[in-house]
């Protein structure tokens, strides 16, 4: 069985002239992933909250070949060069799929297959919560 190919990357910038470069370079680049690499399934950039200088992506492509393809693009060469040139730090951790078997995972999934709210208490606990998942 083959599995999406998934992971994160955070990028610090220095300073909020190379954040401002930084989401310039991603607005031009983004859309040319999503149009011409039918393998990306997912791109989706993200501010981080309470870190102004950093900047998430998180990816899926349907196997590591179309990551291989995604990385070999010109437009992500050329997004990559630039990016390189403005970041501090830049930290690449890749994802293992988990499928829900129970525990937790079925908590949040909920009698209707919905996610739902829960907030972990010291030890592990699963407490429900309205304002959203607390780790």
């Amino acid at each position: 069985m083959t599995h999406v190919f998934a992971l994160v990357v955070r990028f610090d910038l220095p300073d909020a002239a190379a954040a401002q470069a930084f989401d310039e370079l991603t607005a031009l680049a983004v859309p040319l992933i999503l149009a011409d690499e039918p393998g990306t399934l997912v791109y989706e950039p993200h501010a981080v909250e309470d870190a102004p200088l950093a900047r998430v992506f998180y990816e899926v492509y349907s196997d590591r070949e179309a990551h291989a393809e995604h990385e070999r693009q010109p437009h992500t060469m050329r997004f990559l060069a630039g990016v390189r040139a403005l970041v501090t730090t830049t930290r690449v951790e890749l994802l293992t799929p988990q499928l829900p078997t129970g525990g937790l995972a079925a908590q949040l999934a909920g009698d209707d297959g919905n996610c739902t709210s829960v907030t972990l208490a010291p030890g592990g606990n699963a407490n429900s919560d309205a304002s959203g998942v607390a780790l």
